[in-house]
């Protein structure tokens, strides 16, 4: 799999080594303060956590509270009514298989 990338050129780009530079440090890291510093895996979980349960709360967090009430400028239409509008002008309705009007 590797050398079909490899063939192809994909792995000498901007992206690939944005992403061997960026993550093989922490994985050295982390690798390191596994086995030297925390021998124990119920220490070393913990550690991780603290930093990766922040990363993970947030996005959740924005999901479940609601929307700040805010008035879009005028003469911008809201992208549910465009949808709407393009429904009817295609002659389909909500929930139609292939555009076809219900009977």
């Amino acid at each position: 799999m590797a050398l079909r990338y490899r063939h192809d050129g994909a792995v000498h780009g901007d992206l690939a080594h944005r992403l061997v530079v960026s993550t093989l440090p922490a994985v050295v890291l982390g690798a390191a303060i596994r086995v030297f510093a925390l021998p124990g895996a119920d220490v070393f979980r913990l550690l991780i956590a603290a930093p990766l349960l922040p990363l993970g709360l947030w996005p959740c967090l924005r999901a479940l509270t609601p929307a700040h009430d805010q008035q879009p400028p005028a003469g911008v239409v809201p992208p549910r009514t465009l949808t709407r509008r393009r429904w009817r002008r295609l002659g389909a309705r909500p929930g139609s298989r292939n555009g076809a009007r219900r009977a």
